[in-house]
């Protein structure tokens, strides 16, 4: 909202130079004929001419002019406003069935009684414009009411949307504020009457259907000008005439219920100060906005003449703003702040020079111009400055009147205070507040002299702290309760001796609690002190009072900060002994952690190799006529070796896990063929899937992947290893697998699963954990090492990826799928 009040003044900074522009400008623009017309399409003459040999007759019908068809008045009044007053153009009439074409020079149709109205409650509009957005409160209200202000002076200070404004760009400016801004006058309105002061914002939808319209005539009345003006296509001036039309009904339309809405809204709202607000603006818009659009405006429209003038509509539109001013004074309309500060006034007074200043030398050198003719350059530069001299005591004349109306004490005061409340906040320490307080009493109201007194202990007894001195004065409990002081009071002639010759007595009250005493002497200036004169007392004191408990309290801070290092210093002191001891502990643990790591190694060493000399030996006997053996020796030696090299996988599980916690374990990373992996770790558990009478079935595309192929086996031996172990009988193990891109960009998912039972919520995470076995009430406790899948996440996250368990299984309440998803990285290059 701060953004939109910055633009809502940028805005009216544009709309205040356009209409000094245009003000200047609109002398010499929309010309008309020096004749009078009427009948129903007003293009009738109604009166001779000066010549009967060469000019216009009584009952001439207007035909065409400079070479346009008009076939009414509102197309003839388009045509002329291409032209300038004082130019010629050429008209056709008809006269008696024959066409005549005549030479007519443009005459004046904006009266200067009219010019005069219109700039000055154009100005006046403008600085209520103004005030509201500087003084009002930040929020869609104040927004609102003033774009509805701010487009209607636009509108105004232009006149007309083809006012050059002198620029070689004007009639574009004034086309976008006059025709672009016109419609969107009552849409803003009607936006702020919907929800003013207490409903809530309508939808959105209903917020576009509002501004829709406006939005559709606003395009529809700039484009079709710059068409018609561009082209003078009858056609198309036909379509700006008519949007015209549409526009003016439009106008009276939402004027209506913007009237509506507000009576709506009176009758209710909750708050009386609602409801006066309410009534103030509501009458505004009755008397001073809905005569120029139901009276002037709404009539035009609908083919009838106008029911007021529009110098009177105009006048009128100045109780709007006398509204809105009773609304603000009275009721606070809109939290407008009614303090008016120096820099405020002075910019106004500044507005109102430069445009007084620019009208009176127009006025001058148009004078000039009737006198000595255009060619007198000269002569008029003189009478500029002439003027500019003449006009410099007029502006500081103005200027004292304005301090002497507006910069009145209370501003100063006010200023003073916030002042004095910035320097509070920064100090803390007593005898710098007192000094403060000295001196905004000598800045705003100086007097002899002041004391200032501090309550000491539990009683009400005050010390004189201010100004310090030997022998400082002290009030005891009897005179504090002879005072009885509520507020800041005026002093009375009968004060004790330690107070005697005070004007004006000051307690400074924190809460209940009388905290101290401010007594001032007489005003330097001899006035005495107006009611408006303790109210900023009273402020001051309030100030004061905060500054002095804030004061004690940093005292105690300070004692109890003090008391507070002490403590800290002692404990920091048992704290560094305490962390010497768990230095200590740790260097303990970090070598129980080493010999750990070398006992693990050793225990690994002497298992490795007694199987290794195992699964010699059944190589050995492989390698001979396994054939000639009986089955069940077959059997027994195929059993032997799957324990064997589940019995070497354990230890090096054990031996890798060992090395990933401490970060010695290296990848070996290659492109693996994931139905060659799978193959071959299906292999290796078929014999236990077997003997639990459990199928294998393997969904595996034809893919590459990177990995090292020895872990990634060994996981998924495990995995697999696991899914037979807790698979019903006759039943499957899936093992699947999908990618999601390419091996360099996207992500492979390995999936394992068996219909077997649910792996509890509370233990899917852990699982995962070394040493963390997991009972399955069906099947009983699992007796493992817990190795396993604390061994499978270590490996999957070295890839750079994920782990993770799904039961039960999606669509049915039993079985568990392990899953895991790997990065798709290129692999390393080997070293």
């Amino acid at each position: 909202m701060i953004t939109a009040k910055k633009a809502l003044l940028v805005f009216l900074g544009l709309a205040l130079m356009a209409g000094v522009l245009g003000t200047v400008a609109l002398p010499t623009e929309q010309p008309r004929l020096p004749v009078t017309l009427g009948d129903a399409d007003g293009l009738l003459i109604l009166e001779d001419g000066p010549a009967e040999d060469d000019g216009w007759r009584r009952g001439d019908r207007i035909r065409a002019v400079a070479g346009v068809p008009v076939d009414n008045g509102e197309m003839l009044a388009f045509v002329l406003d291409g032209f300038r007053v004082g130019q010629h153009v050429d008209v056709q009439v008809e006269r008696q069935g024959q066409r005549l074409m005549l030479r007519l020079e443009l005459a004046r149709s904006i009266t200067g009684r009219l010019l005069v109205i219109n700039t000055l409650v154009s100005f006046l509009l403008w600085l209520v414009s103004l005030f509201v957005v500087i003084k009002g409160a930040a929020d869609l209200h104040t927004i609102l009411f003033s774009s509805a202000l701010g487009s209607l002076t636009a509108v105004m200070f232009v006149y007309y949307p083809e006012n050059s404004l002198g620029l070689p760009f004007g009639m574009f400016v004034s086309n976008l504020l006059s025709n672009g801004l016109y419609p969107f006058t009552v849409a803003f309105l009607t936006h702020f009457v919907v929800i003013f002061p207490e409903r809530s914002g309508p939808r959105r939808w209903r917020v576009l259907l509002l501004y829709l319209p406006a939005l559709a005539l606003a395009g529809g009345l700039m484009v079709s000008q710059i068409l018609a003006r561009r082209t003078l296509d009858p056609a198309v001036i036909g379509i700006n005439t008519r949007l015209f039309v549409m526009l003016r009904i439009y106008l009276g339309l939402y004027l209506l219920m913007c009237i509506a809405f507000l009576a709506r809204n009176y009758f209710s709202a909750r708050r009386a100060e609602s409801r006066q607000r309410l009534k103030w603006i509501f009458w505004g818009t009755l008397t001073g906005i809905a005569p120029h659009v139901l009276l002037f405006e709404l009539p035009r429209g609908l083919g009838a003449r106008p029911i007021l003038p529009e110098e009177i509509t105009y006048l009128l539109v100045c109780l709007a703003c006398v509204a809105v001013g009773v609304a603000v004074v009275r009721h606070r309309f809109l939290d407008v702040d009614l303090i008016i500060n120096r820099s405020l006034v002075y910019f106004a007074l500044t507005v109102f020079v430069v445009l007084a200043y620019l009208l009176l030398v127009a006025l001058g050198d148009w004078v000039v111009i009737s006198v000595w003719g255009e060619e007198w350059v000269g002569v008029r530069v003189i009478v500029a400055l002439l003027l500019a001299a003449l006009f410099a005591p007029l502006r500081q004349v103005t200027q004292r009147l304005v301090d002497r109306l507006f910069y009145r004490e209370q501003v100063d005061q006010r200023a003073a205070l916030i002042e004095y409340s910035q320097q509070l906040s920064r100090t803390v320490d007593i005898d710098r507040l007192l000094a403060h307080l000295d001196g905004l009493v000598a800045r705003v109201m100086p007097v002899h002299w002041m004391r200032v007194f501090v309550r000491t202990g539990e009683d009400l007894a005050l010390r004189q702290v201010f100004p310090r001195r030997e022998g400082a004065m002290t009030l005891d409990d009897g005179v504090v309760r002879t005072l009885a002081l509520d507020g800041p009071a005026r002093a009375s002639s009968a004060l004790p001796g330690e107070l005697s010759g005070a004007a004006a007595l000051v307690p400074l009250q924190g809460g209940q609690r009388l905290l101290g005493l401010v007594a001032l002497g007489p005003r330097a200036s001899g006035a005495t002190f107006s009611d408006d004169d303790l109210r900023f007392l009273s402020a001051v004191a309030n100030q004061t009072t905060v500054a002095f408990e804030n004061s004690l309290a940093f005292q105690t801070i300070r004692e109890l900060n003090a008391n507070l290092e002490q403590k800290i210093f002692e404990r920091t002191r048992e704290l560094a002994e305490a962390n010497d001891r768990l230095a200590e502990q740790y260097l303990k643990l970090q070598r129980l952690d080493e010999l750990k790591e070398v006992l693990t190694g050793m225990v690994v060493h002497d298992l490795k190799n007694p199987l290794a000399t195992i699964m010699m030996g059944l190589e050995f006997v492989e390698s001979e006529e396994l054939e000639k053996l009986p089955e069940s020796v077959r059997h027994t030696l195929n059993v032997i070796g799957h324990t064997c090299r589940d019995m070497l996988d354990l230890t090096q599980n054990l031996l890798d896990v060992t090395r990933m916690e401490s970060g010695r374990l290296e990848l070996n990373r290659e492109v693996v063929s994931l139905p060659a992996l799978a193959e071959e770790c299906v292999e290796r558990v078929r014999l236990l899937a077997r003997s639990r009478e459990v199928a294998f079935e393997v969904r595996l595309p034809d893919l590459t992947w990177g990995m090292d192929r020895g872990m990634m086996g060994r996981v998924l031996v495990n995995l697999l290893s696991n899914s037979i172990k807790f698979a019903p009988r006759q039943s499957q193990v899936i093992l699947d697998a999908v990618s999601n891109g390419g091996p360099g960009d996207g992500e492979l998912c390995l999936g394992v699963s068996n219909h077997g039972p649910v792996i509890a919520p509370e233990y899917q995470q852990r699982i995962f954990e070394r040493f963390a076995p997991v009972e399955r009430r069906s099947l009983g406790p699992l007796r493992g090492t817990g190795l396993g899948l604390a061994f499978c996440r270590m490996v999957v996250e070295a890839h750079g990826g994920k782990i993770a368990v799904v039961s039960p299984l999606p669509g049915v309440s039993h079985g568990a799928r392990f899953e895991i998803h790997l990065p798709g990285r290129p692999p390393a290059p080997e070293s």
